[in-house]
């Protein structure tokens, strides 16, 4: 089974996180690589692809994004939670908060 994004969807997170179509993309890839069922990330797992300098906010961010108590994350709160833990400079976080929760 082949899931693809929807490009509304795609154009959306460009715009949220200025990431290329293709990062999208491939993030998209590696998101249903890793998750077989096509849906969901567990917190666990979350935390096991940022990395050392991101993972002591890594739990922080996930419940940020786990708006249901679900304990896991879709791809579009994935790639958002994602992308703040690549953010250096404090304008960059500052856009980040706008954008995401806009």
């Amino acid at each position: 089974m082949t899931v693809k994004m929807d490009v509304k969807e795609l154009e959306s997170l460009m715009n949220k996180t200025s990431l290329e179509e293709q990062e999208v993309i491939d993030m998209f890839k590696g998101f249903m690589n890793e998750n077989p069922s096509g849906d969901r990330m567990t917190k666990e797992q979350f935390i096991e692809t940022c990395d050392e300098d991101t993972k002591d906010i890594a739990e922080s961010l996930f419940k940020v994004f786990d708006k249901d108590g679900s304990n896991t994350m879709d791809f579009w709160e994935y790639i958002l939670a994602s992308n703040a833990t690549c953010l250096t400079s404090p304008e960059e976080k500052l856009n980040w908060i706008f954008d995401v929760f806009d």
